[in-house]
């Protein structure tokens, strides 16, 4: 039993030593349109700026809102 899975093991290692492995480029053929509709709508910087500032407003007003409604809460007596 151990005698033949070794040979079995060996004839593997044999064949994949022995067989060369061949690559084979494929090509993709891209539109360069698509890359440059979607280069020419990349945010900028400003524009990422912009929307973090309005991000912090929201989460002010947010928080504000919050903190309003736990102190009539816990002071409504």
């Amino acid at each position: 039993m151990n005698k033949d899975l070794l040979e079995n093991v060996q004839k593997i290692i044999y064949y994949h030593l022995n067989n060369k492995v061949v690559n084979r480029e494929k090509v993709y053929e891209i539109e360069p349109s698509s890359y440059e509709i979607g280069k020419k709508f990349e945010p900028k910087s400003h524009e990422i700026l912009l929307m973090q500032l309005i991000g912090m407003v929201i989460s002010f007003i947010t928080i504000i809102q919050a903190l309003r409604t736990l102190v009539y809460y816990r002071y409504e007596r």
